[in-house]
């Protein structure tokens, strides 16, 4: 028995046996192989796909890269998509990982996984059994789904050891959806650790159509991958393949192999089945130790690699012929009870069948979590016995062998209903109508906790198909009710929200007089929360109402809370402040009689946002202070975790900037230690604001970056929009006016901000418009600032969301106003400002009333009084560390001091402001100092700390620091300038400490890159 070029075991006996054939015509792809694993050991990461039909060699290279990989001590594992494995949840994932980690010790999963429970839904072999943590169960893990794709690159970083990991995924045109989502954002994100990802692909060898087809090459192209179509071998490759394979002279078998390559169009697989046809025939064969025959011209290669299997099924005895096709029918991994209990042949007869299709390469034996399985030598061969049992026969198979797991199975059947299901979606008719729609159900339900909510929603609506029927029993409408719920929850996740809406309302009807008031308030609720992540507030108000009605007053006050909590949450984003605080308070006096304390944080949560926004703010710390302790109580980490989240937004929007930045010294490590990225979303939308308030601005713009990327991944649409806005306002006080104003423009399209404010995104609409007006204003655009500006107002006074106002629009409108000198705007917007900030607490407010009345006054012509008061207003805004804010009205200061000829006090100013905004990278307020220290005859500070640590050097420390820059080595230098290598290093150990760098090549990139006035900027190579 021999492998052919593309994997596929072709059978062949005794001397004759043709011999194995040398890899030939991939000269590139294994450059390109060598390439990637080469970039691996250097710490870098690659996705590379291979595409082309059956046969073309794509197994066979995958694998000589394995085998590299292992020579060089890297893991490497390889696994398959199966056509008929399409609809299970992570199946493709779970066939290449489960190699590596089924082995593996108790305390060594635990160590992989960190005790997370969601990596088991990949791969079962990763499943805590002995954690001993109930909260493992599905159920109990919070959004799964995002957890899983943000956290499964540090598992497998931890899975490789340190050392470079290739991972190989085959036959991508039939992976699921969930694996293709899994693989999408594996490949798109940078993953900070050596990998090779190696893909294979037949473009058009989707059993499923274009829809997959689609998400594969968005995998590929998302990634950045290299696609390497693999061409048909030449008519040279073939010579050097016969005469490698076997043993001869190549001008002995040249016309032979050229004449092979047309034959078979040069495709690997049907090259070598010619061949191995001609040996077992004779035409080809030993004589005197060598290979004769090349004169023949009888080749008749096969049509397709189809015809090549059947021509092997056709010489197969029929019982080995029977249960190759039932083997096929049952799966990738074939278990010799299911086969037993599928098949009607004895026992004896039917170990005589499968020692022959163990002996003639069809299949192979396997252990696997100690268990022995017969897999089929090559993905092919299964596909194709598959496709030829025709759909009657199939039909009949997948019948017979779903009561075979039945029957071993026993009572946990349903516990493996996605195993089953796969064979009722291919049993049509012959399978009972109840009996498939429970399997379905609950193989949907077991998708569904494992968030693959495509295969659950797949899974429940052919379930929904079969109980759909005209029997009324009751047992068989409480399973409809059952699919539809759940179905509702898979569209729902989707943001498939009119479907969703659809089934939950079929479901209520259903339930109609027989359910309780309880069970159908609860459907009343999903509506509600269904309508509500649509778009439409006013229906989703409507559903809690008539769920509030139908429960009546104290029939369940658990349920009652969370209804009346949902509509706060409605009415406050929508902006009706009293209506969302009555119904906060509500659930609040009932979460305080249930003695319920996750009801009782988040009915506090919920009334200290809607205080931080509308005021008052005492309201808010109380509400927010209850928050806390009821959540220390409780010892709920996500319920800590939101309370410090709650308190710190209340610190950030009323200008406390040291108190937000406790709050969220203590929220980070219960995120890090809860895994979940979406809760690390809601931190770092908050730790964003706090960077750009208090001048971390390369932070801040780095973990807006980092944010906005996770949130597009995880289709975070409710925050993509803020995030948007608060990455641009770094953007532009940066410098960076276009790429602030395209994420300007993105949050604007986001929160349909061009068709109106949409009543379901009121701060995100504010938001929108406070970036387009300081996008404005920072153009110079000071009419159009405060036409945006003003929009923005109109929904704050709607909605009494004064927050937004102090925080983001009044302070835009004050400076664009000042600009125009409008002096009569200015005093009404500095009015507004201190009456707000009273109301809010807001010391930052207060501070910038201030400053605002004193511009005024300095426009009106009191200049020494105007830069007084400003200076004050520097003091205050310094105080509370908001730095940014301080060091730009420094610069103002500075221009009236100047004014009235105090250049001492300007200067004073001036080197205050261009300190801070040098290192906050302020550039264009920088820009606008520097101008002002030449307009009083004082020539500017230093620009940067490369500029400082250049100043620090000595002449002679100069010159190392510029050769070191042309890659000179300390020989080089030495020889260059006439001392000793010794006084090189030594020199070279001063400048690392001057500059607080570690090495020579820093110091040869800041040189390269200009960081250094070492006159060295221009003719690096």
């Amino acid at each position: 028995m021999h492998s052919s070029a593309d994997g596929v075991s072709i059978e062949t006996t005794g001397a004759s046996a043709c011999p194995s054939l040398p890899l030939c015509g991939r000269t590139e792809e294994l450059s390109l192989l060598r390439g990637a694993l080469d970039r691996a050991a250097a710490g870098e990461s690659t996705t590379l796909v291979l595409t082309g039909p059956e046969g073309m060699g794509k197994t066979r290279l995958a694998r000589a890269a394995v085998d590299a990989a292992e020579r060089r001590g890297f893991p490497a594992a390889m696994g398959s998509a199966y056509p008929l494995e399409s609809g299970v949840p992570y199946a493709l994932f779970c066939d290449v990982l489960d190699p590596l980690v089924r082995h593996q010790a108790p305390e060594a999963l635990i160590s992989l996984t960190r005790g997370a429970p969601e990596f088991q839904f990949v791969c079962p072999s990763l499943a805590l059994h002995d954690a001993g943590d109930s909260g493992h169960t599905p159920e109990a893990i919070p959004d799964l789904r995002s957890r899983l794709l943000w956290n499964f690159p540090e598992f497998l970083d931890r899975l490789r050891r340190g050392d470079p990991l290739l991972l190989v995924f085959e036959d991508l045109e039939s992976a699921d959806p969930s694996s293709l989502e899994l693989l999408h954002v594996l490949a798109r994100r940078s993953l900070g650790f050596p990998c090779v990802l190696l893909l294979t692909l037949d473009p058009d060898g989707s059993p499923e159509g274009p829809g997959i087809m689609e998400a594969v090459r968005g995998v590929a192209n998302g990634s950045g991958a290299e696609l390497r179509p693999l061409a048909p071998l030449a008519p040279e490759d073939t010579v050097e393949l016969v005469a490698g394979g076997f043993g001869v002279d190549p001008e002995v078998v040249r016309g032979f192999a050229i004449e092979l390559c047309r034959w078979t169009g040069g495709n690997p697989l049907f090259v070598r089945a010619t061949l191995d046809r001609l040996v077992e025939a004779g035409q080809i064969h030993r004589e005197g130790g060598s290979w004769v025959g090349w004169e023949t011209s009888d080749l008749t290669p096969p049509t397709s690699v189809e015809s090549l299997v059947m021509e092997r099924v056709a010489a197969l005895s029929s019982p080995a012929g029977s249960v190759a096709g039932l083997a096929a029918v049952i799966g990738p991994k074939v278990r010799f009870e299911v086969l037993a209990g599928a098949s009607t042949l004895g026992e004896s007869a039917l170990f005589r069948a499968l020692d022959e299709l163990r002996a003639r390469g069809f299949l192979r034996e396997e252990i696997s979590g100690g268990e022995a399985y017969f897999v089929f030598a090559h993905p092919v061969l299964r596909e194709v016995l598959y496709r030829s049992l025709g759909l009657v026969h199939a039909q009949r198979a997948h019948g017979e062998v779903l009561q075979a797991l039945i029957d071993l199975y026993g009572e946990e059947a349903l516990e493996r209903a996605d195993e089953l299901a796969v064979h009722v979606d291919r049993a049509g008719e012959t399978v009972d109508a109840r009996r498939a729609g429970r399997i379905l159900t609950a193989a949907g339900g077991q998708a569904l906790r494992a968030n693959a909510d495509r295969e659950a929603a797949r899974y429940l609506e052919r379930a929904r198909h079969w109980l759909s029927g005209e029997d009324e029993a009751e047992d068989i409408v409480d399973d409809r009710i059952g699919v539809l719920t759940d179905l509702a929850r898979a569209h729902q996740r989707r943001g498939r929200y009119d479907e969703a809406t659809t089934h939950l309302a079929e479901a209520r009807e259903l339930l109609g007089s027989r359910g309780s008031p309880s069970e159908l308030a609860a459907i009343d609720r999903r509506l509600g929360l269904a309508t509500f992540w649509a778009g439409r507030a006013d229906e989703a108000l409507a559903h809690w109402d008539h769920g509030l009605q139908t429960l009546g007053s104290g029939s369940d006050p658990a349920l009652e809370a969370r209804l009346r909590l949902a509509r706060a949450a409605c009415l406050q984003e929508t902006g009706q402040v009293d209506q969302a605080a009555a119904e906060a308070a509500r659930a609040l006096d009932l979460a305080d009689e249930l003695d319920d304390p996750g009801l009782q944080v988040s009915a506090h949560m919920n009334l200290t946002l809607l205080h931080t926004w509308a005021g008052p703010t005492e309201r808010a710390r109380h509400h927010g202070a209850a928050a806390l302790s009821r959540a220390e109580a409780s010892g709920g980490r996500v319920a800590r975790l939101s309370a410090h989240w709650a308190m710190a937004v209340l610190e950030g929007l009323t200008g406390h900037p040291t108190a937000l930045r406790s709050h969220l010294d203590r929220a980070w490590p219960l995120a890090e230690a809860l895994g979940s990225p979406l809760l690390k979303l809601r931190l770092a939308e908050v730790e964003i604001e706090y960077a750009a308030r208090v001048g971390h601005w390369k932070r801040g713009s780095d973990l807006a970056a980092e944010s906005i990327r996770m949130a597009r991944e995880l289709n975070q649409r409710m925050v993509l929009p803020r995030l948007l806005v608060l990455s641009g306002l770094l953007h532009l006080a940066r410098g960076g006016v276009e790429m602030a104003g395209a994420e300007f423009d993105e949050a604007w399209e986001l929160t349909g901000v061009g068709q109106g404010a949409s009543p379901m995104t009121m701060h995100t609409a504010i938001l929108a418009r406070a970036g387009r007006a300081a996008l404005h204003l920072a153009t110079g655009e000071h009419r159009e600032a405060i036409a945006v500006g003003d929009e923005g107002m109109e929904l704050v006074d709607r909605s009494g969301y004064r927050a937004w106002g102090v925080h983001r629009l009044l302070p835009t409108l004050a400076e664009a106003a000042l600009h125009l000198r409008d002096l009569d705007r200015a005093r009404a917007v500095a009015t507004r400002l201190r009456s707000d900030a009273e109301r809010l607490d807001h010391p930052a407010a207060r501070a910038w009333s201030s400053i605002c009345e004193a511009l005024v006054v300095w426009l009106e012509g009191d200049s020494s009084r105007g830069a007084r008061e400003m200076a004050e207003g520097a003091e205050a805004l310094e105080s509370m560390g908001l730095l940014p804010d301080a060091a730009r009205l420094r610069r103002q200061v500075a221009g009236r001091l100047a004014e009235i000829g105090d250049r001492e006090g300007a200067v004073r100013e001036l080197r205050r402001a261009h300190e801070a905004l040098s290192r906050i990278g302020a550039e264009p307020e920088l820009e606008k100092a520097r101008g002002q220290f030449r307009e009083v005859g004082v020539r500017p500070p230093l620009r940067s700390q490369g500029e400082r640590g250049a100043s620090l050097l000595t002449s002679r420390e100069i010159e190392i620091a510029r050769l070191i820059g042309h890659r000179k080595s300390n020989k080089g230098v030495a020889k260059e300038l006439g001392i000793s290598p010794r006084t090189v290093g030594t020199h070279l150990t001063n400048i690392f400490r001057k500059l607080e760098i570690d090495s020579r090549w820093e110091l040869g990139d800041r040189v390269r890159e200009g960081l250094l006035d070492t006159g060295a900027a221009d003719g690096f190579d």
